[in-house]
């Protein structure tokens, strides 16, 4: 059981170069963690995970997202089996502010990205290598999404004028049954 998690005091753990940076917020959280060896190993979560008052600014300082409420009820958890089955996922009043600068630039993204090494070779598989493992599995019963606000500013729409802004308010989405990977 954790009653109320401040985000607050371990934010100046976080790396300064997140695009979307954590400013406060409070976890709860009623979990059950249960492991087992015989007959095989598991590892299994079941539990509720509530986000109350998150709010996060992009590089700028300038406020990006405000969740007043996230709440994830976890039905089965199982990441040796790696296995995800959520009840529900509630989302309530979120609040959120997409930026487009002159040059197009999301605010989200970095200015430029890093160029990545090329991955080695993969070793050739033989037929005494393991198989490998599956991938993932989800499922969740119903996502609710209530009373979300998103606004858009394009300062590149109009580079001589004023930014386009695009306000959505008062959104309400309910998705229910969704499976990955899809078996229908």
């Amino acid at each position: 059981h954790i009653a109320a998690l401040d985000l607050a005091t371990y934010l100046p753990y976080l790396p300064g170069n997140l695009p979307l940076r954590p400013r406060a917020g409070i976890v709860e959280a009623d979990l059950l963690l249960r492991f087992a060896q015989k007959p095989e190993m598991s590892v299994a979560l079941q539990g509720e995970v509530r986000l109350r008052g998150f709010v996060a600014t992009d590089a700028a300082q300038q406020e990006v997202l405000r969740v007043p409420s996230l709440a994830v009820d976890i039905a089965d958890l199982q990441p040796l089996r790696r296995s995800v089955v959520l009840r529900t996922i509630t989302l309530a009043e979120p609040w959120l502010h997409l930026r487009r600068d002159a040059t197009g630039q999301l605010q989200l993204l970095p200015a430029t990205v890093p160029a990545q090494a090329p991955a080695p070779a993969a070793p050739a598989a033989s037929s005494t290598d393991p198989p490998q493992p599956a991938g993932w599995s989800f499922a969740l019963e119903q996502l609710q999404l209530q009373d979300a606000s998103v606004r858009w500013t394009d300062l590149a729409a109009a580079p001589a004028g004023p930014p386009a802004t695009v306000l959505l308010d008062q959104l309400k989405i309910q998705v229910d049954g969704l499976r990955w990977p899809f078996t229908e």
